[in-house]
């Protein structure tokens, strides 16, 4: 089953900066949509806990992360 990424014009532009999708040129960012996926997170969503390990790539196009160590420090 292929997965159609819908994006807005100016978040697939966005899309196509970032690195290693950059590097597919045309051909390889038609086949994206065969490996990935658009996931669009609500305010306080966890996208990953320290620790965890994938082989996963996340790109954020918009907004912002904020990152919260186990001892309590808080970055974005």
């Amino acid at each position: 089953m292929q997965i159609q990424l819908q994006l807005p014009q100016h978040e697939l532009d966005i899309l196509r900066t970032k690195v290693p999708i950059e590097s597919l040129g045309r051909y390889g960012l038609r086949h994206l949509p065969e490996f990935a996926s658009i996931q669009r997170c609500g305010k306080d969503a966890v996208l990953f806990c320290a620790g965890d390990q994938d082989q996963d790539s996340i790109f954020l196009l918009k907004g912002d992360v904020e990152l919260r160590s186990p001892d309590g420090r808080v970055s974005r």
